[in-house]
């Protein structure tokens, strides 16, 4: 199975004094392309768009590991992928205004140099793409462009929207800069960069579109951190733990001095804990560990905790 999502679960519970709170981020779409197909892993599958697709389904090395990955072929404006996130409505508004896309893409060297679509919230495809890559392999819309996605190498694209703030912030492989959070405006809340029930991948509606190559894609109804888009890390082909359960703070209980918290979800996790939401980091609390247990002293007042799988 595919490199797991960033995961983390809130939960708030009092008990004598001691608060005691985790949080979470819960993917409602991935697509891993491992069975040659368009199924879904989690959620509901994609749908080709539009007539007879040229998509085709191939099997190549990413960073040193196997991976079943899919060919989508140059799409016309009636054709795509659509993509059901099956999120709920966010961000005070009727569609999806807060969420994170994430896509493992590789451009060929003949898709180079030109304009190629990344997706479009129009599902009629009767507007421009919401956002591209540029011929200087840079990803963005409205002339604010940043990053490159150099042709024949493999990237974890990480499209983060945040419409109550007006903003999407842009990653490769974790990294952003100063140019990656891109503003898009006032008011932006339900606008052409919110999301419906689904988006069409990979077109537009004048033909700025290429061939490429995709291992993954994953829908988040939330905006990712920083910090949680570097623990995404690079692409990974087909390896990694396993990606069928979130992982979940199921219980927290105060035991005697110890606070001890029940995990589903497995993997390698780490117990992160911050004594004030307002403190700027989280700290890691112990090692990572394989387990679902997790026991800690009960040494402040307050705690905040939440999970990762690494």
């Amino acid at each position: 199975m595919k490199f797991s999502r960033f995961l983390v679960y809130h939960l708030l519970a009092i008990w004598g004094g001691l608060n005691l709170c985790a949080q979470s981020t819960n993917l409602t779409g991935q697509w891993d392309f491992n069975q040659g197909d368009l199924r879904a892993t989690i959620g509901t599958n994609l749908q080709f768009r539009g007539g007879s697709s040229g998509t085709t389904f191939e099997t190549t090395v990413i960073n040193g590991a196997t991976a079943h990955v899919m060919h989508f072929p140059a799409a016309t404006p009636s054709q795509g992928y659509i993509l059901t996130h099956g999120a709920q409505p966010n961000g005070g508004g009727t569609n999806v205004n807060i969420y994170t896309l994430i896509m493992d893409m590789m451009w060929p060297a003949e898709s180079d140099g030109t304009f190629r679509a990344l997706f479009n919230t129009d599902r009629n495809n009767l507007e421009d793409a919401v956002m591209f890559v540029n011929p200087d392999n840079a990803v963005g819309i409205n002339n604010n462009y940043s990053g490159s996605m150099d042709p024949g190498i493999w990237y974890r694209l990480a499209l983060v929207f945040d419409l109550p703030n007006g903003t999407v912030t842009k990653y490769l492989n974790g990294q952003t800069n100063e140019t990656s959070t891109q503003f898009l405006g006032e008011n932006v809340i339900d606008s052409r960069f919110s999301a419906g029930p689904s988006l069409l991948l990979f077109t537009d509606n004048d033909n700025e579109t290429r061939s490429g190559f995709v291992d993954r894609i994953q829908f988040i109804p939330g905006a990712l951190t920083p910090e949680q888009v570097v623990a995404l890390g690079n692409p990974v082909g087909d390896g990694g733990p396993p990606v069928g359960a979130a992982v979940k703070i199921e219980s927290i209980q105060k035991t005697g001095n110890n606070v001890v918290l029940t995990v589903s979800g497995g993997g390698n996790l780490q117990l992160q804990k911050k004594v004030k939401l307002t403190d700027s980091t989280w700290q890691n609390v112990g090692q990572p560990s394989t387990g679902s247990t997790f026991t800690v002293p009960a040494s402040d007042p307050t705690g905040f905790f939440r999970v990762q799988r690494l």
